[in-house]
């Protein structure tokens, strides 16, 4: 190989790198064009997003407090009911935990009562059983 061939040959390469060089270049400034582009339109729908996120937050919060407004005072109105209900219920309770109350003591003065009356039997019994004694011996000595 001479030396000529060597020059030869670096001559015929170099226009085919430059042109390479040319395409890639071309490549890379179309690619970045086409990055910025898509970075723009990116943006744009980020921001697009962000304002509707924002609009639905205020749609959200807006009627949250719209439902909040709506039902507080029915709220109020059911607690009102349910505390004059438990007021209602332990007044009840109470009567009637004293009405068992003097059932009770009603209970305990019959027994008291009951009481007495069998110890009264118990003495009749004794003393009817004695004169039924006191008889049988009379008859038997008479």
């Amino acid at each position: 190989m001479k030396q000529n061939d060597v020059f030869t040959k670096r001559e015929t390469l170099r226009p085919i790198n430059t042109l390479t060089c040319f395409d890639s270049a071309h490549t890379n400034s179309v690619y970045i064009l086409k990055m910025k582009e898509l970075t723009t339109i990116y943006k744009q729908e980020s921001e697009l997003l962000q304002d509707d996120l924002t609009h639905m937050n205020q749609l959200v919060n807006s009627q949250s407090e719209e439902i909040q407004n709506e039902i507080e005072p029915q709220i109020l109105q059911l607690k009102q009911m349910l505390q004059q209900q438990v007021v209602e219920y332990n007044h009840e309770m109470q009567d009637q935990i004293v009405q068992l109350e003097n059932i009770r003591n009603d209970n305990l003065q019959l027994e008291k009562e009951i009481f007495k009356i069998q110890q009264r039997l118990t003495k009749l019994d004794d003393h009817i059983g004695q004169q039924v004694l006191q008889r049988k011996y009379d008859i038997k000595f008479s």
